[in-house]
């Protein structure tokens, strides 16, 4: 053949996507929970540059025709205010170098409400978005639970090992709640890396706040259905209320920023870094 397709999707696949040993990210939600956007959000950010600080020279590139189109899609919808279509089969691929001249990390995103099956047997890693204040419950997680048990082959009772970044989205809906020093609030570590003390910090934070919306389901189902899982709080589109033109992503990056940590790509920082004044 003169190219490559997924047989699941139909896709055609670019050739450094099958060269350069792939991670595949499941993102899953509720319809309204903010996953599309917030992915919308975090590759418009790392393409920007706005972790050039951090990481001097990252560079990011969206992989075939069709992850093109829908990256400019989601561009365009994000910047205007949010996204209000559902999302296909097909993945957003992108390659991203961490470093110039560094081998690229290539990821395929897979963005659904349940989390596609061909994605789930393929997974490195998954994210899990949920808003704040929505109704009390488990929030999606005994199903993607059940999900990734079935497309693996597992025991229901079987601890999965895949990563899990549980992301509370839409935390400027919610500023005026949160203490003035929340480690939510404080300044992002300018580290070349993920650090993890501000990681834990966060986690314990939105934890905390997940158990006030009474998801305490879903705290429990991530701890008990997973050996590695992270809870994290963004908004992909900040305080554009007050006037601004454009969104002012907050903490976007932290979820794909540890996901690249567990899978090796980026060095972990154990204590506390320092921040410039």
């Amino acid at each position: 053949m003169a190219r490559r397709v997924c047989p699941a999707c139909g896709q055609a696949v670019p050739r450094e996507y099958v060269e350069g040993h792939p991670k595949v990210v499941a993102v899953a939600g509720a319809a309204g929970s903010g996953k599309s956007t917030w992915l919308a959000s975090l590759i418009r950010s790392v393409a920007k540059g706005h972790l050039d600080n951090r990481f001097p020279g990252m560079s990011l590139d969206v992989l075939g025709e069709k992850s093109r189109l829908r990256h400019e899609r989601d561009r365009v919808l994000v910047s205007e205010t949010v996204l209000h279509r559902t999302t296909g089969p097909e993945p957003l691929l992108v390659s991203l170098r961490i470093r110039p001249r560094a081998r690229a990390v290539l990821i395929a995103f897979y963005d659904s409400a349940d989390g596609i099956a061909e994605s789930l047997a393929h997974a490195d890693g998954l994210v899990l978005a949920v808003e704040p204040g929505t109704a009390p419950g488990d929030a999606g997680i005994a199903r993607l639970t059940d999900a990734v048990h079935a497309a693996r082959g597992l025991r229901p009772d079987h601890r999965i090992s895949l990563p899990l970044a549980v992301i509370l989205t839409k935390l400027d809906t919610v500023w005026d709640m949160v203490d003035p020093g929340s480690p939510l609030l404080r300044p992002v570590p300018r580290t070349g890396g993920y650090v993890v003390s501000d990681g834990v910090d966060v986690h314990h934070e939105t934890t905390a706040w997940l158990g006030c919306w009474n998801k305490a389901d879903l705290i429990r189902g991530a701890h008990t259905a997973f050996r590695r899982h992270r809870c994290f709080a963004v908004t992909a589109l900040g305080d554009r209320a007050d006037g601004r033109r454009e969104p002012v992503p907050y903490r976007v990056e932290d979820p794909l920023l540890w996901l690249l940590a567990e899978f090796g790509a980026i060095p972990t920082f154990r204590g506390a870094e320092r921040t410039p004044s």
